[in-house]
């Protein structure tokens, strides 16, 4: 009641004092709900940051650390009180000489962040602190906060610990890169085609057939496969594509390399996928020499098989061809000089002359023919071949090229001569009679196995080599020149035609020889011929000229007979001579036992050679005295060698004489000039 007593004014007031309580209530309402959004948004914040799987650190502009989250603490290993400790400490007085040598080219970058503001992101880096034994790969982003004048204020740092990925990827490079030297230190060439194109292949395949990866890369592969093999090559290659579950045999085809060199291989392939796409896979194994080597084989039974056939059939023919032989002498003797009869008698001697001879091939080609062996001097035999055939057409010349010193052989002198006559008759006719027969000479050493026609073991002999200018010999016909019967010439051009060369290879094998060929259709052919040497009757026969001595003589050679060999001669000259079979114990050895004369072989495969092991030998001995030992041609190494001051060179193989001239010219003078024997 007594409100109503209340004037107007008062009232006014009162409404006004209320009005102004319900704004001022409604007001700090607002700022109240206002603070509680950005107390909400800050603790969602801090959830994020402090959860978040990234070390979070906050720094001021001086590096001053203001705040980390539980990543941060876990990647660097620090705990709470650690990181309380972090954080009193001033950064004027901090080293940061650790993080400065781990940032490394990236420390520019980082300071400038820091002083100009911006953000810079380092994808991995090693950090290493040793005082708190740290050593992790790590990945850093830098986000610099400005303040209201522009300049830094703060920078956030995003730390993540990549060690595992980088590991990973580590192993997953160090895998590759073992799969890689396996694949690239195969013995078998690995390839891939895809498109008819190599779109990879290993070392292995430039090392088989010379084509670099520039030519691979422009030209298609089939145009490298021999084009008879290509049709089958096409079908295997559609097989395999399709995915045909068939049982596909390893293919056989010939490669044509980059020199032209025609190659067999065999392959094995599997379909793979390659930048998303089919391609094929493929194992290449050369297999030119197997195919050799079986072809050989298979030819060396079938000679067997037809010598044993030949032999019993001449056998036989002997028999019969004595009265045949022997009968025109008698007949003749009681016939008068004139009478008609002896035209026909003459005819019949000279065929059963004829019959006989091919009787002669016949038992040679069995290897049954019985002849004395005794030392012969190639150079001899061959010169009185020569003188046997008699008079030659004009047209035809016979040049000879006789080694000096020739070693001897043992064997038998008319078998050698049945080897000349058919090898001169043959270079005759492809040469039609018109041209030069050249026969050559040589002490040889062989150090490679492999020829072009066959295989030959490494040691010495007389090579024999028989060349002519005729017609050469086709290449798809090389193989089967040496089998009985076999020939390219008509039958009645020569009787006994076919038996020719496959009596010379019989002949060499008796001999315990070997031969090989080189010929070019239109160029000519050349047939060489490989006698094992014998030093039975050298010794006596230059026993009266030779000089030794009594000097330490160290010999150097991988082959166990050739040091055998050098030894022998050695000691029979008086030498005090030892033997080591490798450059590397000979440099040990003569660090202790000094020599007056070095002899070193050239080649030794599995070591240092005769050059790299001179080269070792003067820095200890300055003025040591050597020779070069080798059944190779001179080459850049032994030039490398004279040039280090090898006395002199010879070639394999050894021969007393040789070996006791060469030696005394060493030894008894100071200086001579780097010479070859």
């Amino acid at each position: 009641m007594k409100d109503e007593r209340k004037t107007k004014a008062e009232l006014i007031e009162e409404l006004k004092e209320l009005r102004r309580q319900i704004k001022q209530q409604k007001s700090n309402s607002a700022k109240i709900g206002k603070n509680s959004i950005l107390e909400y948004g800050e603790m969602i914040n801090r959830a994020v940051i402090e959860n978040s799987p990234l070390g979070i650190s906050i720094r001021s502009s001086k590096r001053k650390l203001l705040s980390v989250n539980r990543a941060w603490k876990k990647i660097w290993n620090f705990s709470d009180e650690q990181v309380d400790e972090l954080m009193k400490e001033d950064p004027e007085k901090l080293n940061f000489a650790h993080t400065r040598q781990s940032l490394g080219e990236w420390l520019p970058k980082v300071e400038k962040i820091y002083k100009e503001g911006g953000s810079l992101h380092i994808p991995r880096l090693l950090m290493t602190i040793k005082i708190f034994n740290i050593k992790c790969w790590i990945s850093l982003t830098y986000y610099a906060i400005n303040n209201d004048k522009g300049d830094v204020d703060r920078v956030i740092i995003l730390t993540e610990d990549i060690t595992e990925r980088i590991n990973l990827e580590n192993d997953i490079l160090e895998s590759q890169s073992k799969y890689r030297s396996v694949i690239e230190n195969a013995n078998i060439g690995v390839l891939v085609i895809q498109d008819n194109r190599l779109v990879f292949y290993n070392s292995k395949m430039y090392e088989m057939f010379g084509y670099s990866e520039q030519d691979y890369s422009k030209i298609n592969f089939l145009s490298t496969v021999h084009p008879d093999d290509q049709p089958k090559t096409v079908e295997r290659i559609k097989a395999r594509l399709s995915g045909l579950k068939i049982d596909l045999k390893p293919l056989e085809i010939r490669v044509i390399c980059k020199s032209g060199e025609i190659k067999w291989i065999k392959t094995n392939s599997s379909v793979i996928h390659w930048d998303n796409r089919p391609a094929l896979q493929a194992f290449i194994c050369d297999i030119t020499e197997t195919k050799h080597l079986r072809e050989q084989e298979s030819r060396a039974l079938r000679l067997e098989s037809a010598g044993r056939v030949a032999g019993q059939i001449a056998h036989d023919f002997n028999n019969l061809l004595a009265p045949l032989v022997a009968y025109p002498d008698f007949i003749k003797e009681g016939l008068p000089a004139n009478h008609p009869t002896l035209k026909y008698i003459n005819d019949m001697e000279k065929s059963a002359n004829q019959i006989a001879e091919i009787n002669q091939q016949l038992l040679t080609l069995s290897r049954r023919g019985h002849y004395n062996q005794e030392i012969l001097n190639l150079n001899e035999v061959i010169q009185f071949a020569i003188e046997e055939m008699g008079i030659l057409p004009q047209t035809v010349v016979i040049e000879t090229n006789f080694a000096r010193n020739l070693m001897n052989i043992k064997g038998g002198a008319s078998q050698i001569n049945r080897i000349l006559f058919n090898l001169i008759h043959n270079a005759r006719d492809a040469m039609q009679d018109v041209g030069n027969i050249c026969i050559k000479t040589e002490n040889y050493y062989a150090d490679n196995p492999t020829t072009n026609f066959g295989y030959i073991p490494k040691g010495e002999y007389i090579k024999v080599t028989i060349s002519d200018i005729g017609c050469g010999i086709p290449e798809d016909i090389c193989l089967n020149i040496f089998e009985p019967f076999f020939t390219t010439k008509s039958s009645d051009k020569r009787r006994g035609s076919g038996l020719g060369l496959s009596v010379v290879d019989a002949v060499m094998k008796d001999h315990d020889g070997y031969i090989d060929l080189q010929s070019s259709v239109g160029d000519g052919t050349s047939f060489y011929l490989y006698f094992p040497i014998t030093r039975e009757t050298i010794d006596s026969a230059c026993e009266d000229e030779i000089l030794g001595g009594t000097e330490s003589i160290l010999i150097v050679d991988d082959d166990k007979t050739q040091c055998d060999v050098a030894l022998k001669l050695l000691k029979k000259l008086g030498y005090n001579a030892t033997a080591i079979n490798s450059g590397e114990q000979t440099v040990k050895y003569l660090k202790k036992n000094p020599q007056d004369l070095l002899l070193l072989d050239m080649i030794m495969p599995d070591g240092i050679d005769g050059t790299e092991t001179f080269r070792q030998v003067i820095e200890m001995y300055p003025n040591q005295k050597a020779i070069i030992v080798s059944g190779y041609a001179e080459s850049s190494r032994v030039e490398e060698a004279r040039q280090l001051g090898i006395e002199m060179y010879i070639r394999k193989p050894l021969t007393l004489k040789l070996v006791a001239s060469c030696i005394r010219k060493v030894l008894d003078k100071k200086e001579i000039p780097a010479t070859t024997v």
